[in-house]
């Protein structure tokens, strides 16, 4: 197998902050790669150009990079889109349907104040505090800009209960925001903090009631340890493959639609929530309308590579980083 020089990848951002957080890079951080990336040759493709480019319809000598941003910040419109435009560089941003703010104004950066990433997930999720998250007029002002391509991230960022193979503890001293949609009723204390998976990749699902039962009653932790291990089915499904259908099926659907209304741009690309997706959700984006799926699998693209399941480098909050996530990327295997 002959080894060739990668020539496109996709960086994955989801913040743009003045400091860096867990879910961001700081603003001197995102200048600097843009400035790396741009001095060092690299063409930022939208993702019709992306399609040209796994297409082989774009010189492979050249060096392409795709900027994708995941969920819907609004520090994207306020931070991330002037470093954007003194670079002349484009990037794409995946909307979530259910992150919108819903507020029918278009806010000044003076009127926003930034909040912890985990918190404003809680708040979008559990409270109905969207100010984190951009608004229709706020993605307008980014369409106008035409610094920005908009993808779909799905009408639900929500999760499941996958597997309690790996707990990392119990509520409350360990918790998630998606953790209340997960037991599909309140919190309690020694609900299991444990992997989660996207609703749009698995079928819904819940902790087996006795099992819930059990563990409002045990004492401490080990003993809620103890009684996960030996729980014979812990986790019960709670749709069939034709109700696991269609429901992904409208989630996706709804998603193109109104962001066509809202942008008058149907997105053909899927950023998959989580990065989690499965084959039978794959068949069903397609089936959307969907003709370029993105993941958080690690690795650079080529002529010729899957569309249907792209890879993404998370960007690095520090130059270093990036340039080492690149160099290590520069010799890859084909076929991918």
């Amino acid at each position: 197998m002959r080894i060739r020089r990668a020539s496109a990848f996709v960086l994955l951002y989801h913040r743009v902050l003045p400091v860096e957080s867990a879910l961001g890079v700081s603003c001197r951080v995102f200048e600097e790669h843009l400035d790396f990336l741009k001095s060092s040759g690299h063409v930022f493709m939208d993702s019709a150009m992306l399609g040209d480019f796994l297409a082989g319809r774009l010189d492979e000598a050249s060096k392409h990079v795709l900027l994708s941003f995941d969920d819907g910040w609004a520090d994207n419109l306020f931070f991330a889109t002037p470093i954007l435009g003194k670079y002349s560089a484009k990037a794409m941003i995946a909307i979530c349907g259910s992150l919108v703010n819903p507020s029918p104004e278009a806010r000044e950066i003076s009127r926003f104040i930034v909040r912890d990433d985990k918190a404003s997930l809680d708040a979008a999720a559990n409270g109905g505090d969207f100010s984190q998250f951009l608004s229709w007029g706020e993605l307008s002002l980014m369409r106008e800009s035409g610094l920005w391509d908009f993808a779909s991230h799905g009408c639900s960022h929500l999760g499941n209960y996958f597997s309690l193979d790996n707990i990392r503890g119990f509520h409350p001293r360990q918790t998630h925001w998606t953790m209340k949609y997960a037991l599909g009723g309140e919190l309690f204390d020694g609900a299991p903090r444990a992997e989660f998976k996207s609703v749009l990749s698995f079928p819904r699902t819940r902790l087996a009631p006795k099992l819930v039962e059990a563990l409002k009653k045990a004492e401490d932790d080990g003993e809620r340890i103890k009684i996960c291990s030996a729980f014979p089915d812990p986790i019960e499904r709670m749709e069939s493959d034709e109700e696991f259908r269609s429901r992904v099926g409208a989630d996706l659907s709804e998603s193109r639609k109104i962001i066509g209304e809202k942008l008058g741009v149907v997105p053909d690309c899927l950023v998959w929530p989580w990065g989690d997706y499965s084959e039978e959700s794959e068949r069903i984006a397609v089936g959307s309308g969907f003709r370029k799926l993105f993941t958080v699998e690690k690795g650079f693209l080529a002529p010729g590579s899957n569309p249907l399941r792209i890879p993404r480098i998370v960007a690095p909050n520090s130059l270093s980083g990036l340039k080492r996530r690149i160099r290590h990327g520069i010799y890859s295997m084909f076929p991918f």
